[in-house]
């Protein structure tokens, strides 16, 4: 897990799903509540519970 900083990042549409370079899939920005509320699967597993 990393924490970072970036204008460029932070410019990013929060609602809106980017395709990754070189790849078929995308990837996005969710709140973390819905990420623990479930739904959708996070890898690796426990991670959640290293996040404030």
């Amino acid at each position: 897990m990393f924490a970072v900083a970036s204008a460029g990042l932070a410019a990013l549409p929060a609602d809106e799903r980017i395709a990754v370079r070189d790849s078929h899939t995308t990837v996005g920005w969710y709140e973390i509540a819905a990420l623990r509320a479930g739904g959708l699967p996070v890898y690796p597993v426990g991670i959640l519970d290293l996040l404030p």
